[in-house]
């Protein structure tokens, strides 16, 4: 086999990572590294090795084994993977050249499987424990190699290891987990931890953007002291991008001095042809996250908003974004700022009522879906009370039974909810109630993590059912294709036929922000819900094309929902739309091609 001191330069596949990451840094000197750029490299270090073997089987569907079994696989496997680094114990070059082959030589398991320190003793001193890990670091061509010595790291780095461990932290994923994990043990203050994220890509930096939240107050401080207006919005965001709002947003003066700073000149943010989405983003922000909290002097909150308003409702703005559009046209990012652009030109003077505002905004699409965002006097309540939480859709708490409705008799309503499930994390809920002798609304507010921990609202009633009712009736915020499935849902909820007539069941039809263009209709056959889980049945996908704009054309709307309506009414739509889910058997049995 081919050994580390005798590679081919030539040879890309036998390039250490180290010096692939050091090449790419030294093409994109500042800011982020290109997130196309970091996917190649990963792709590349990550691609399977012909021959490599897995330590642990992969669970493949059909794979049943009970759980016992799982984990004494798991277990014999990662001893396996333990009895391999302490075969270098020697540290000689010889043994830590076979480590690395041998690591070679695995497929995936570099990232299935960690020897955790508090579960996992090598029996190793921290002398050893570093020279191998430094051995792969510094030499090694795979992943598998790579992720074993940042694994390695987080039992013996040193204060001197830092910059070598930063240079894989770069490129995200499970390198900038193990990384972090090696900081912590070195105790890497938040200046360090933001320099480093902010050469990440974007999306590639939620661990270090979780560790500058939870990071001290006073280290925050002494951070923002040393950053630019520009540098502080790109820690906000950073912060903003972890679901959590960090204990020292509340009352940031230094801060709110650079949000302000940024409203009156963003170019100070100084990213180029983006500045104007981040304008939007950080009117949003201001408004509706966790920048509302800031230390703000009196009115500078709403002079700031109001100086992004300028900005990007400007003439100077509104033309170059139609230009651009009109090289684009489908171009849905540039739709969506054009609708920015437009909306900046109304007047938001009546953001900060008293009491409950209602307020539905749509982030930048590939961003998040729609939020309800709930001001009570003001102040946004999720990043006060929830910041891990997102707000719910207008069509959860405004269209869908009560919603947020204050009826006669009490009601849970859950106004957010995390990206992954409430039983994973919790959600936002709240006990709406009517006090009709006193002309009150009422929320008593908590978390479902700490449901001990109550907060309680009093509303007017009259404004408050004023406030739902516009919001309600509120559609400005869709685009066609949203605008779209709502018709089309509200056709078939009035003419059940056009789905029980083919014996088929209404599932779901909405548009993401995510594909604008797109209307994606769900249903299901047999029409009627299945007697027992076993019941074969099959799940369709009727997927329609709707060109995004920035204003929406309700007339060409209508006419694609009738079209829609008229290809359901005519003909069975089991034969065009499909298959995504269910029984093969079923499918065939109805000659229809299974997926």
């Amino acid at each position: 086999m081919t050994r580390s001191g005798e590679r081919n330069a030539l040879e890309p596949d036998l390039v250490p990572v180290l010096q692939r990451v050091r090449d790419l840094c030294g093409r994109f000197t500042e800011g982020p590294l290109p997130s196309a750029e970091v996917k190649v490299l990963r792709d590349a270090i990550e691609k399977p090795r012909p021959g490599g073997r897995e330590l642990l089987p992969s669970r493949r569907s059909g794979d049943r084994e009970r759980s016992e079994v799982r984990k004494q696989r798991f277990k014999a496997a990662v001893a396996e993977l333990a009895g391999l680094v302490r075969s270098a114990a020697s540290c000689s070059d010889a043994d830590l050249e076979l480590l690395g082959e041998r690591l070679r030589e695995l497929r995936d398991d570099g990232r299935r499987l960690r020897l955790d320190p508090e579960s996992v003793d090598l029996g190793l001193s921290a002398e050893q424990t570093r020279t191998i890990a430094l051995h792969l670091l510094h030499n090694g061509i795979v992943d598998t190699e790579v992720l074993m010595g940042l694994q390695l790291m987080e039992r013996a780095a040193e204060p001197e290891d830092v910059d070598l461990i930063s240079t894989f932290a770069l490129i995200g994923g499970n390198y900038g987990f193990s990384a972090l994990r090696s900081f912590k043990r070195l105790e890497l203050p938040a200046s360090r931890l933001f320099a480093i994220a902010n050469r990440m890509p974007a999306e590639a930096r939620t661990t270090f953007s979780a560790a500058l939240g939870k990071s001290p107050g006073a280290e925050i401080g002494a951070l923002l002291a040393t950053l630019s207006a520009g540098e502080a919005i790109t820690l906000l965001r950073m912060v903003d991008d972890y679901q959590g709002t960090p204990t020292w947003i509340e009352g940031n003066e230094p801060l709110a001095a650079a949000v302000c700073a940024a409203a009156e000149n963003p170019l100070l943010m100084g990213d180029g042809s983006e500045t104007p989405f981040s304008m939007a983003w950080l009117r949003d922000e201001i408004r509706y996250g966790a920048a509302a909290l800031l230390g703000y002097a009196p009115c500078r909150r709403r002079e700031a908003i109001g100086r992004l308003n300028a900005w990007l409702g400007s003439p100077r703005a509104l033309r170059a974004v139609r230009n651009v559009v009109a090289r684009r046209p489908r171009d849905s990012r540039e739709l969506w700022l054009h609708r920015q652009v437009l909306d900046a030109q109304r007047d938001r003077s009546e953001d900060f009522p008293a009491g409950l505002a209602v307020r539905i905004a749509v982030p930048a699409p590939g961003s998040g879906d729609v939020c309800t965002h709930l001001l009570i006097d003001g102040v946004p309540l999720m990043p006060r009370t929830c910041g891990y939480a997102m707000p719910r859709s207008p069509e959860c708490l405004l269209h869908k039974g009560d919603g947020l409705r204050a009826t006669a008799e009490p009601r849970e309503v859950k106004l957010a909810e995390p990206d992954c499930t409430e039983g994973c994390c919790g959600a936002l809920r709240a006990e709406v109630k009517r006090d009709e002798a006193n002309g009150h609304v009422e929320w008593e507010v908590w978390h479902t993590r700490s449901p001990q921990r109550r907060e309680r609202f009093k509303f007017d009633a009259a404004a408050y059912d004023a406030e739902i009712a516009r919001a309600a009736a509120d559609f400005t915020w869709e685009w066609p294709a949203r605008r779209a499935a709502r018709l089309l849902r509200e056709r078939l909820h009035a003419e059940p036929g056009l789905l029980s007539e083919w014996e088929c069941r209404f599932g779901s039809v909405a548009s993401w922000n995510t594909e604008r263009s797109a209307l994606l209709f769900h249903f299901s056959h047999p029409g009627t819900e299945p007697a027992a889980p076993t019941q074969p049945s099959l799940m369709f996908l009727y997927k329609a094309e709707i060109p995004d704009a920035a204003v929406v054309d309700d007339d060409a709307v209508r006419t694609y929902v009738d079209q829609i309506v008229e290809r359901f009414r005519n003909n069975d739509p089991k034969r065009f739309a499909r298959i995504v889910f269910g029984s093969k058997e079923l499918a065939e049995s109805l000659g229809l091609p299974w997926r």
